[in-house]
Parts: structure tokens; C-alpha cells; sequence
């Protein structure tokens, strides 16, 4: 392990060093784990309400890029929502800057989320020139794969705003020891820590269907079932090699099914339907759309026969953890960095992002069904370890520790 990379602590207690802080999560969306369109939101979520069970006074300042949905109305921390940032996101509401310098807003520790956010990076600025450290969460910003589009305007972007942001933090947030590497080349100087996402049993109904797909899909009642779950965008969550793949494998085995669950993005809402029927899927290639209703949500997953994810980039996916908890198997890309806890712990298949490999994984599974329940198994004793409760005090601990000046 690089010198600089502190590592989620394995041990099952975690000794608090901090007394009482004021924690300030910094987040683009509103707090709703139940309507969320992005996973970042869920994380600033599950570890604000961890931290304020033992006792820190947290808050969630939004400013939200959207406000399509309602915040959470009982949370367990302070919500507190300012008008949406304006210039592209580099201007932010004057009442929270008053806020914080007239001390309504306390803070000890700052935990903002994202690189790429001219927001962020405003904020970062703001908090330096109030001399309040910060700590930035990297939720996959530096997967190489971010870098493919639009590379000349992130180049600058990097360069005037993202370095600053990172390098000037008391440390970086990794969710994924995969992603250590890719910080590293990224230029990130300011300590990294790796504090694994986490999975609350809580979020899980009971009573769940395990026939729900077939329920619901009735001609898929005796097909080998794939779901992917997530926001459907092509380019970054791999769809269009997760079809091309699939297209492939049913060469080989013909009752293949996969199941897209997810709200599509208005810029891609063409895009899938036509690879679908480019690629001869129709029929074979569900659009199922959002699944919102935590029993319907988690009764596809549990009814499915694999669980696939086959993106070109993540931080650390948390439907790769909603899907182990439902005893699903796991097939997933090394650019989901979810390759290494998987592959370590034989709980899931790893395979590269190219449509034939991810095609030639899918085969193997469909015929070796025996392992996939040996895999599941696995999964799903490894997510009872990966609670936000330990995430939430492994990280109230390095804020401790790196506020005293104690990097040790």
C-alpha cells in the first residue's frame, strides 16, 4: 500500500477519538434515499444520520441542481436547502456564505462530494479563505474513463480547479482500494483515505417476492434473468457494450434475458430503444423504468438470476451491495472498482469492459448455476460487514485524528 493511503480498518470496533463536532455534509441533490437519482446523495445520506447517532451535531447543506423531488421530511440530522448555484455553478447563494461567517452554520469539518463540480470547487475556495477544512469525497471522479469525453475543457477544468480542490483538502475520501491507483495519477498529493461504502439492512423491506420478475414478465417466467439497475446512461454505465454482450451470449444460450431498471436521462431516452432493436433485443432487452418503491425495487433484484454492472467508471456502486443483500450474484466490470472486494472474497464474477468478455462471463454463468449460488452466499455474508456504521466511525475517527494533526 502507498505510504500516503490510510485503509479502511477491518477490526469490528472502531475507537472514537473526536468529541462533539459540527459536521457539514455538502450535497448537489436533495436528501431523499428513497428518490435519489444518483448514489452520491444516498451516501451523504446514510453516513450524516450514522454520524449524528453518536452524537455530532450534523447538518446537509443542498444546493440543489434540481428540484424534482422533496427532501426526506424526518432525517435524523439538519437539512438545510439554499437557492440552486447560478453561472454554470460558479456562483452560490450569498445567504450561505453570510451563513457560515456569522456562525448560524458551525462548522468544524466540511465533507464535500464530487471533483467535477464547479460548485465544489467555489465551495473548497470559500472554506480555505475562511480558513475551515474540508474533506473531499471522490465518489470514481478519477477513473481515467471520466477523461475520455470532452478531454481538453476537463484538462483545464483539472488543472484550475480540481488539483486546488483536492490538494488543498485535510484528506481525500476513496470509497474502494481500486480506486488508489487512479487517485494517485490523477495528482492528488493531500492524504487519501479509503472508507468502503457501506449497506444499511434497514433499507430492505420484508416480505420480498422472489417471483416478481416473473410475475410481472410473465413470457420471461422460465428465461435466465439479468437485471441491471441504475440510471440508464449508455456511455457510462456500459450499456451499449452490456447489449452488444448480451446480443452475443444468446448465440450461445437462447433464453437470456435482461431486465434495465432505471430512470432514463432525456438525452438518452432514444438511444437504448434504438440499440435494442439495432441489435435484434426486442423482447430479449426490458425497459422496465424506475423502481422508486423499496418492495418492488429490491423484489426484482431478489428475483433475478444474475445482477450485472458493466461500467466504464464508478466510485464504488451501491446497487452492487443492494443486490448482494438480496442473495443475486454478481457480474460485474473492473470499472466499477467493486472488481477487487469481489474477486478477493470469491463473491461475484470480474470480468473487462469489452462487450465479448462480458458476453463470454454471462455464458459461464448461465451454465454453472451451482456456483452462482455458492457466489451469492458469499455476497451475502460479506455485505453484513459493510455497514454505515462502521464507515460513519472510521471516518469521524480520521477527521479526529487529521484535525489534531495526528496522520499516524
Amino acid at each position: 500500500m502507498h505510504p500516503g493511503v490510510t485503509k479502511f480498518i477491518d477490526t469490528a470496533t472502531i475507537y472514537m477519538r473526536a468529541q462533539e463536532m459540527h459536521i457539514v455534509h455538502f450535497s448537489g441533490g436533495r436528501i431523499n434515499p428513497a428518490a435519489a437519482k444518483v448514489g452520491s446523495v444516498n451516501v451523504i445520506y446514510w453516513l450524516a444520520l450514522e454520524q449524528a447517532k453518536v452524537g455530532h451535531q450534523v447538518s446537509v447543506v443542498v444546493l440543489p441542481e434540481k428540484r424534482d423531488y422533496k427532501n426526506v421530511e424526518s432525517a435524523g440530522f439538519d437539512i438545510l436547502e439554499y437557492a440552486s448555484p447560478t453561472r454554470a455553478g460558479f456562483a452560490i447563494d450569498k445567504q450561505l456564505m453570510r451563513d457560515i461567517d456569522s456562525g448560524v452554520l458551525e462548522i468544524d469539518i466540511a465533507h464535500l462530494h464530487g471533483v467535477w463540480n464547479p460548485t465544489v470547487a467555489v465551495l473548497a475556495a470559500a472554506l480555505r479563505k475562511r480558513r475551515i477544512p474540508y474533506v473531499v469525497a471522490s465518489h470514481g471522479a478519477f477513473s481515467p474513463g471520466i477523461m475520455q469525453k470532452q478531454r481538453l475543457r476537463k484538462w483545464g477544468f483539472k488543472l484550475l480547479f480540481g488539483l486546488p480542490l483536492v490538494n488543498k483538502s485535510l484528506f481525500v475520501h476513496i470509497h474502494t482500494q481500486d480506486e488508489t491507483k487512479d487517485a494517485q495519477d490523477f495528482g492528488v498529493t493531500a492524504p487519501i483515505v479509503v472508507a468502503e461504502q457501506g449497506f444499511s439492512a434497514d433499507a430492505i423491506p420484508s416480505g420480498l417476492e422472489p417471483a416478481w420478475l416473473a410475475r410481472r414478465f410473465p413470457e420471461h417466467r422460465n428465461s435466465f434473468k439479468l437485471i441491471f439497475l441504475g440510471r440508464l446512461d449508455p456511455w457510462h454505465k456500459g450499456i451499449d457494450h452490456l447489449l452488444e454482450a448480451v446480443a452475443l451470449a444468446r448465440t450461445q444460450v437462447t433464453n437470456i434475458v435482461l431486465f434495465l431498471v432505471g430512470p432514463e436521462k432525456r438525452r438518452y431516452k432514444s438511444e437504448i430503444p434504438k440499440l435494442i432493436e439495432k441489435l435484434n433485443l426486442k423482447g430479449h432487452a426490458v425497459l422496465v423504468g424506475p423502481l422508486y418503491d423499496p418492495h418492488e425495487k429490491y423484489s426484482a433484484l431478489a428475483s433475478a438470476d444474475l445482477f450485472v454492472l458493466t461500467s466504464r467508471f464508478e466510485g464504488f456502486p451501491l446497487a452492487v451491495l443492494d443486490a448482494m443483500a438480496c442473495g443475486v450474484p454478481i457480474l460485474v466490470t473492473r470499472g466499477t472498482n467493486a472488481g477487487g472486494m469481489l474477486a478477493g472474497n470469491e463473491a461475484g464474477i470480474v470480468c473487462e469492459g469489452d462487450p465479448k468478455e462480458i458476453a463470454a462471463a454471462i455464458v459461464k454463468a448461465a451454465s454453472t448455476k451451482d456456483e452462482l449460488r455458492s457466489m451469492a452466499a458469499r455476497g451475502l455474508e460479506l455485505v453484513k460487514n459493510q455497514t454505515w456504521e462502521r464507515a460513519a466511525a472510521f471516518l469521524l475517527d480520521e477527521y479526529s485524528r487529521r484535525l489534531k494533526g495526528d496522520a499516524g
